[in-house]
C-alpha cells in the first residue's frame, strides 16, 4: 500500500525535514558516534522506518563491513533511499512494511537495531508486540536505538514558553536556509488531515510507557541517552 503524507513528501524530505526538526542533523550524529563497533568490524543492521536513509549512509560510509536491512512504510521513501545508497546496493536490503504488522518471521539476527521517529506512529499495543520482536531478532549484547517523540509532563506556563520557542526557531531556520516557511505550513497542514486509522497518525506515548514496554520486553539495560523536549534517544541492551 502507498502513504499519502511520505509519498508526497518523499522527494522534499531531505530538504525539509532538518529544518523541520531542530536537532535532526545533531541526533543522527550522536546515534552514529553511539554505534559501538570498530571501523572495520562485520555487523548487520535492522533500520525500522529508514526514510530517505539518512542514518544508513552514515553507517555505511563509516563502517565498510556492516549489511543493513531497512523497512520504510512509504514505497517512495525507499525509493529515495535506494537511489541515495545505490553505491552501497551490495550490502543494503529494502523492503515496503507496515510496522503495525509487526516484523517478518523469518528475519535472521542483528547487531544493532535503529529506529527513528517511526515507532510513534503505531497503536499501544503494536509498540508493545515491535519492542518484544526486536528483542527477539537481536543478538546477545545486542543494541537497540530508538529516538522518538514522547510526551512527558510539564508546567503549563514552561510548555507554551517551548512551543513559542519552537516556532521562532523554526522561522528563524527556514528563514537562514532561504526556504519559504509555507513548506513547513504545507506538511504540518498534511499530518493535521491524516485519517484515525492511518498507519502515518501519530500516536505518541508517554516515555515512563516506553521504559515500562521496553523492560517488559527483556532488556536488560535501558539508558536515556538525550532529550529535547518530546525528542528522546534510548539506548536498550539485550
Amino acid at each position: 500500500m502507498n502513504s499519502t503524507l511520505f509519498s508526497t513528501y518523499a522527494q522534499d524530505y531531505d530538504r525539509l525535514q532538518p529544518l523541520r526538526v531542530e536537532m535532526y542533523q545533531f541526533y543522527h550524529e550522536l546515534a552514529l558516534d553511539m554505534v559501538p563497533f570498530d571501523t572495520d568490524d562485520e555487523f548487520r543492521v535492522l533500520e525500522l522506518g529508514c526514510g530517505t536513509g539518512n542514518f544508513l549512509q552514515r553507517v555505511l560510509e563509516k563502517f565498510p563491513k556492516a549489511r543493513c536491512v531497512s523497512f520504510d512504510y512509504s514505497i517512495e521513501m525507499l525509493e529515495h533511499a535506494s537511489q541515495k545508497l545505490a553505491n552501497y546496493s551490495d550490502r543494503t536490503e529494502f523492503y515496503q512494511r507496515d510496522l503495525h504488522d509487526g516484523l517478518p518471521s523469518e528475519l535472521e539476527s542483528f547487531d544493532l537495531v535503529s529506529s527513528f521517529s517511526t515507532i510513534h506512529h503505531l497503536f499501544d499495543d503494536n509498540k508493545i508486540r515491535l519492542f518484544r520482536e526486536i528483542y527477539d531478532v537481536l543478538r546477545s549484547d545486542g543494541w537497540f536505538f530508538l529516538i522518538d517523540p514522547m510526551s512527558t509532563r510539564f508546567d503549563e506556563d514552561v510548555f507554551r514558553q517551548f512551543r513559542r520557542r519552537q516556532h521562532l526557531r523554526l522561522d528563524s531556520r527556514f528563514k537562514r536556509a532561504g526556504a519559504d516557511i509555507k513548506d513547513a505550513e504545507r506538511i504540518n497542514t498534511m499530518v493535521s488531515q491524516i485519517s484515525d486509522d492511518s498507519p502515518e497518525k501519530d500516536r505518541i506515548a508517554r516515555f515512563t510507557q516506553h521504559i515500562e514496554w521496553l523492560k517488559d520486553a527483556g532488556f536488560r539495560s535501558i539508558d536515556h541517552i538525550w532529550h529535547l523536549f518530546m525528542e528522546h534517544f534510548i539506548i536498550s541492551r539485550k
